[in-house]
């Protein structure tokens, strides 16, 4: 129960990247927008972020399609709303070990009922390989992408933009002291110490990607957010899922 209410606290009530940059010129053609309805009464409707990695598979959040949650369609293409398209989709899975209470192996994977055609706004993310180290390793940098509020919008609504939060790896240990977990090998802890950027509620999903010998790779995906209300408040960090340790898992799904 302590866990439960402790990760209850965590989770911000606003809903998208706060204090980020736009994106509406910086190429992010892997970035996916997931609407997804929950089964509960009243049906509500939300809001996802995801990574594309092929032609039919999208990598996410276990969190935001566990059970009672219905995904309805992902938007791909282009840095704007107005810009991307809709895609139906097939099926959604998450992974075996999931655990929702404490967001334990938060990582899961959508299947689109059509093909994507690559080009300029559409094209996947490379995964890492998966012998390769766990990154991201402490202090490294990386970003995390979603639609919302910036600084100077206090109610925090949806952008019709693209934006991007970067954040560096933060200490294990600080890590474990906010989010109770021992699970540092499947998740790490990020923040933006300086400008307070974040990722917030629908951005959850997304993913938090580093550069690689010059080609970005995605290695998080954007799990327990501690999004601020204003760009005074103390840093904090907030909660990514591995993608390494999951490579394998990935690859035996989609077959890619």
């Amino acid at each position: 129960m302590k866990t439960l209410l402790a990760f209850a606290a965590l989770i911000a009530t606003t809903s998208a990247i706060f204090a980020g940059q736009s994106f509406e010129n910086i190429p992010a053609p892997y970035f996916a927008r997931i609407n997804i309805a929950s089964t509960g009464v009243p049906s509500t409707v939300s809001v996802a972020g995801g990574s594309i990695i092929s032609n039919q598979h999208i990598v996410c959040a276990a969190s935001t399609i566990h059970t009672g949650n219905i995904v309805l369609n992902v938007h791909i293409g282009g840095n704007t709303r107005t810009t991307q398209r809709v895609f139906l989709v097939q099926r959604s899975v998450q992974h075996p070990d999931y655990v929702h209470v404490g967001r334990l192996n938060n990582i899961g994977l959508i299947f689109l009922s059509q093909t994507l055609r690559f080009d300029a706004t559409v094209r996947p993310i490379p995964l890492p390989a998966i012998d390769s180290d766990n990154y991201p390793f402490e202090n490294m940098q990386g970003q995390v992408l979603g639609f919302g509020g910036n600084a100077t919008n206090a109610q925090m609504q949806a952008s019709n933009i693209l934006e991007g939060a970067f954040v560096r790896v933060t200490n294990e240990t600080r890590c474990v002291g906010f989010f109770q977990t021992n699970d540092m090998n499947n998740a790490f802890c990020g923040e933006d110490s300086i400008q307070r950027s974040d990722f917030c509620e629908q951005d959850i999903g997304g993913g938090f990607t580093i550069q690689m010998r010059g080609v970005e790779v995605l290695v998080g995906i954007a799990s327990v957010p501690r999004c601020f209300t204003n760009v005074a408040a103390p840093s904090l960090p907030s909660l990514y899922t591995r993608v390494v340790p999951y490579v394998a898992w990935i690859r035996e799904e989609t077959g890619i």
